[in-house]
């Protein structure tokens, strides 16, 4: 199984390691050793210059080569003998090379080793594997007896079917640290528990080493096993690759002191929605060592026995209600976790809860570590968020004029809890003289106002009727979100604002109803047709079309007075289109506007400028 190793060229065999040996000269013992590995790599050794591993560079020759290969000494760490590798990759199957190592300074000082040390790659080509790339400590219990072994996959020649070279299994190989060093990789001499083999399919990338010992170091190491080798295996010259790359990994201690737990990242949580009033969020830091799983522990706060004297007579079976003491909870978390939601829970009410590591399945006392918790932990996560009335608009409906619209932002049903939303007249010298609920649930207000009923979820309007138009003094109003406690309406006033208004009958702003969209004349029948939106704010009953004769100035304020050179024509409130047949030949302008009448005053929307001029016949 060991390479070619070459002759030494120049023996010295005193071992001059220093930062310089003279004036302008390093001492360095130069290569130690030279072994290869596969058909196109060499692992070559040596043992580490005295100069601080950040000021030295190493320099490794071979014939053939044309430009020296350098390796900061930073990047290289001693094996379990206190000497550096370095492997050579590239090289020409079935061909032997002479290697040297030189070790140069910071300030460029290099030294002058005359060693060389020759090795023959293999004559078979290998797989091209560059061995074993991490080992893991399982979490929990498993990590007493097991690893887990990582390594990058090996290149692949073939598709579908493999060539010769081509990985087709992988060798893992685990020696106690305490018995053999990685010298006895392949010493067969060595048996179970302390020389562990196991071989794997070619596919994977890493695997479960199962059935070691506890708080047990073990070197590792892993090796591809090419095709070629499933026909040639039996002829000696013919080589898989042989790389020496290992690492050093214990095993869990099954020793709970071992378990590194942060016992103080314990929190629990009450969720900001409406789940708050039924469930609490716990969260840690998730333990590290070997142990078998998490168990939660809950109660009312007023009920049953203290978490103190209660912890050293719990069930040893954690699965639910406590038999000891029913009013405790227990829930069994696998060790993975670093979360759970305790649901189900009672609204507005006080719980203690607790954590444990648990180092055996029964967790016993000596068996568990408790993590810090300051109970006690209400199930009620706060109110709603909401930012009140924003705006109050007058009536929109010539047929509701006593009625006003308070303009909110539904409360944010995410951020906390929120059963309802009052609304509160706020006092008047007319009265009322204190403040008043319109929409209490719980009792009228005894007012003449009233509230429309609204989703208070999903509401960005709310209605009131009632209000007078001939007021002098303005009605003022507050909108506050509630929850229920207990039976208890719970006002949140937090972000209380107060908006006012004095009802009266506002018509269409310019803005809110522009007019006429289009006039178009039928030629054939000399009609014409109008239309136009309905307006988007205000109050009004019809739309008056005015139809001047003839050019000149537009002015709707000489058709509201009736001068004799316009035509009013009234249009019903629902109407959008309109047509004028048989008109006369001639030129026109025409224009549209929104009015109510309240029976003794006409009052029209804002004047457009949208005013059509057309011509009739030729």
């Amino acid at each position: 199984m060991c390479s070619c190793v070459g002759t030494v060229e120049d023996v010295n065999p005193n071992r001059t390691k220093g930062s310089a040996a003279g004036k302008g000269r390093i001492a360095f013992d130069g290569i130690y050793d030279a072994r290869a590995i596969a058909h196109d790599k060499v692992e070559i050794f040596f043992y580490p210059s005295l100069l601080a591993v950040t000021d030295v560079t190493y320099i490794i020759s071979y014939d053939g080569l044309t430009v020296e290969k350098t390796v900061p000494g930073a990047n290289l760490r001693p094996d379990y003998r206190g000497l550096l590798k370095y492997t050579v990759s590239g090289l020409d199957i079935n061909t032997e090379y002479a290697f040297s190592v030189q070790a140069k300074n910071s300030d460029g000082l290099i030294s002058t080793s005359t060693l060389i040390k020759r090795a023959k790659t293999f004559a078979n080509k290998t797989a091209n594997f560059v061995g074993i790339g991490e080992v893991k400590n399982l979490p929990g219990f498993d990590g007493r007896t097991a690893l887990r072994v990582e390594w990058p996959a090996a290149e692949r020649q073939g598709t579908i079917t493999p060539k010769d070279e081509d990985v087709i299994q992988y060798e893992i190989i685990l020696l106690d640290s305490d018995i053999a060093t990685p010298v006895a990789f392949d010493d067969i001499s060595f048996v179970e528990p302390f020389r562990k083999v196991v071989y794997v399919d070619g596919a994977k990338i890493s695997h479960q080493v199962n059935g070691l010992q506890p708080d047990t170091k073990y070197f590792i190491r892993v090796r591809g096993i090419h095709k070629g080798m499933s026909t040639n295996g039996d002829d000696p010259n013919y080589r898989a690759e042989q790389n020496s790359n290992y690492i050093l990994m214990g095993t869990l201690s099954d020793d709970m002191s071992t378990i590194d737990v942060d016992t103080s990242s314990f929190s629990v949580e009450i969720p900001r929605s409406v789940e708050g009033k039924y469930s609490l969020n716990t969260t840690w830091a998730s333990a590290k060592g070997s142990f078998d799983h998490y168990r939660l522990y809950y109660k009312q706060t007023s009920a049953g026995a203290p978490w103190a004297s209660y912890k050293s007579a719990r069930d040893t079976v954690c699965s639910g209600k406590e038999t000891n003491d029913a009013s405790w909870s227990c829930v069994e978390i696998g060790f993975e976790k670093d979360r759970y939601t305790i649901s189900d829970l009672v609204p507005f009410t006080n719980y203690d809860v607790y954590l444990l590591v648990c180092g055996t399945k029964t967790c016993e006392i000596g068996d568990a570590i408790e993590f810090s918790s300051t109970p006690p932990y209400k199930t009620n996560p706060g109110h709603a968020k909401f930012n009140g009335i924003y705006a109050i608009e007058n009536a929109k409906y010539y047929w509701a004029l006593n009625e006003i619209y308070l303009r909110l932002t539904p409360p944010d049903i995410n951020s906390g809890v929120v059963d309802g939303v009052l609304v509160e007249l706020k006092e008047r010298v007319s009265g009322p003289l204190s403040d008043v609920f319109l929409n209490h649930p719980d009792y009228a207000s005894g007012l003449n106002l009233a509230v429309a009923n609204f989703d208070y979820k999903t509401a960005d309007e709310i209605i009131v009727s009632g209000v007078s138009l001939s007021e002098s003094e303005p009605y003022c109003f507050s909108l506050i979100p509630y929850y229920y406690s207990d039976g208890n309406l719970i006002e949140n006033r937090n972000n209380e604002t107060t908006s006012c208004i004095l009802p009266r009958v506002k018509t269409p702003t310019q803005d809110e109803f522009p007019g006429l969209t289009n006039a178009v004349v039928d030629s054939s029948t000399n009609t014409l047709t109008l239309t136009w939106g309905a307006p988007l704010g205000g109050v009004y009953q019809g739309f008056a079309i005015f139809l001047k004769i003839g050019g000149g100035p537009f002015l709707y304020s000489e058709g509201i007075n009736s001068d004799p050179n316009y035509i009013r024509i009234n249009v019903p409130f629902s109407y959008s289109s309109y047509q004028i047949p048989f008109m006369n030949s001639g030129d026109y302008q025409v224009g549209i506007l929104a009015y109510y009448n309240d029976g003794t005053t006409e009052t029209f929307s804002e004047p457009n400028i949208n005013v059509q001029p057309f011509t009739v016949g030729p």
